[in-house]
């Protein structure tokens, strides 16, 4: 659903991308994470992952070295996509 201004108000479809990697993301897709434990979702950095563990490394891979900011947990996080805006 979109806003008469074009702004996106959908929810962030949370899906299993954990197969792919940082190099398959189209350059107008963003990379977020969420935690399970606390619920909380937040968009990442995703040239900085790149830099850090290679634009090859596996999103599931990725997955259990990033850490919550909220509750600190590094279990059972996810990866979800969005679009850019304009």
């Amino acid at each position: 659903m979109k806003h008469r201004r074009s702004i996106d108000l959908r929810q962030p479809e949370i899906e299993d991308i954990s197969g792919q990697t940082l190099a398959e993301l189209k350059e107008w897709e963003r990379l977020g994470a969420y935690c399970p434990r606390c619920e909380r979702e937040g968009w990442l950095d995703r040239w900085a992952l790149e830099r850090r563990f290679g634009k090859y490394a596996s999103l599931g891979q990725i997955a259990f070295k990033i850490r919550c900011a909220k509750c600190g947990s590094r279990e059972g996080n996810r990866f979800f996509t969005g679009r850019l805006p304009r």
